[in-house]
């Protein structure tokens, strides 16, 4: 679906070499639906902890994990995925159960990463700071050799920024990491365009491709009817009605 439909797409992976996996597999069911590869734009899930030196970056991580609430992360995994963590002990490896709630939140821990087994406790302590996605810690140098691995082995576009405090993760971010990326000819300087489209694929791309399947629909309803039923219609009218008699009343 996502490579017949999507634009831009958000995935989580713990490892760049799994992150190719998602993302080669993504790009091969765009050509087969008639589109190019890089008409589907994907961005992964990090967090980032950087400062002016790698020892002051550690040392700020190690702070925010002070902070770590790993029952209440339980709590909002068991939301996401519809899986309730308390029926496995806690040092148990958690193995992918089928959900009707995010059915991939779970998949990067139980079915992408083969190299380690996830426990209960292992998943809440991850994601108690920072998100689920993989975290990078260390000096803008550094910080920016990372993601340029993450971008260049996953095959990535760029990625879904996640924070460990807000405003600051952001802030930090703008400040060290930008001007380091941009120095390297990674990070843009301005954008191409006024539209979130147009900053992802280019100036002039303010619609959907003609690739993409919505592109047929372009100008096909132009000047018809709109499609709201008649009682919807009458609804709305009844409502401005209400509004200005009650409007009226309070005068």
């Amino acid at each position: 679906f996502s490579g017949q439909h999507a634009e831009a797409i958000f995935i989580t992976a713990l490892r760049p070499h799994l992150t190719k996996v998602l993302t080669e597999r993504i790009r091969s069911e765009a050509e087969k639906a008639g589109r190019k590869r890089d008409d589907v734009k994907i961005l992964a899930m990090l967090s980032v902890v950087v400062d002016e030196t790698d020892e002051k970056a550690q040392a700020k991580y190690a702070e925010y994990l002070k902070y770590q609430n790993v029952e209440a992360s339980q709590g909002i995994i068991g939301g996401w995925s519809g899986l309730d963590l308390d029926q496995f002990d806690e040092d148990e490896a958690l193995k992918y159960v089928q959900t009707e709630s995010i059915q991939s939140f779970l998949t990067p821990f139980t079915l992408q990463d083969k190299e380690r087994e996830w426990t209960r406790k292992d998943i809440a302590e991850h994601c108690a700071t920072g998100g689920m996605g993989a975290v990078l810690v260390g000096s803008p140098q550094t910080v920016a050799d990372q993601l340029e691995h993450w971008i260049d082995e996953g095959g990535l576009d760029g990625i879904n920024l996640a924070y460990h405090v807000s405003p600051g993760s952001f802030e930090d971010f703008v400040e060290f990491v930008v001007p380091e990326l941009q120095k390297r000819g990674r990070y843009r300087t301005a954008y191409e365009g006024n539209t979130l489209r147009e900053s992802l694929f280019g100036e002039g791309h303010k619609y959907v491709d003609e690739r993409h399947p919505a592109a047929k629909y372009r100008g096909a309803y132009a000047g018809k009817p709109s499609a709201a039923d008649t009682p919807a219609r009458d609804f709305l009218k009844l409502a401005l009605e209400n509004a200005e008699k009650a409007e009226a009343v309070g005068h």
